[in-house]
């Protein structure tokens, strides 16, 4: 599997693993909680899809920033 393939089903799985978990949904963005489950989430997903966890958290806020902006 190509590294990019990787990288997108790994975004995919993040993103939907974010949306489905109580925690990450029902709590402000800041909190110490929230942050570790997210960090937790990455770290599961990052193994799973054989990506490394920091450039998966960088294409996350990316994304991330990208919805924000309307993109």
């Amino acid at each position: 599997m190509s590294e990019d393939v990787a990288m997108a089903g790994a975004l995919a799985e993040a993103r939907a693993a974010f949306e489905a978990d109580e925690l990450v949904r029902d709590l402000p963005p800041g909190r110490p909680e929230r942050r570790e489950r997210m960090r937790q989430i990455i770290h599961a997903v990052a193994a799973t899809w054989g990506v490394e966890r920091m450039e998966l958290t960088m294409a996350l806020a990316s994304n991330s920033a990208r919805d924000a902006a309307g993109e």
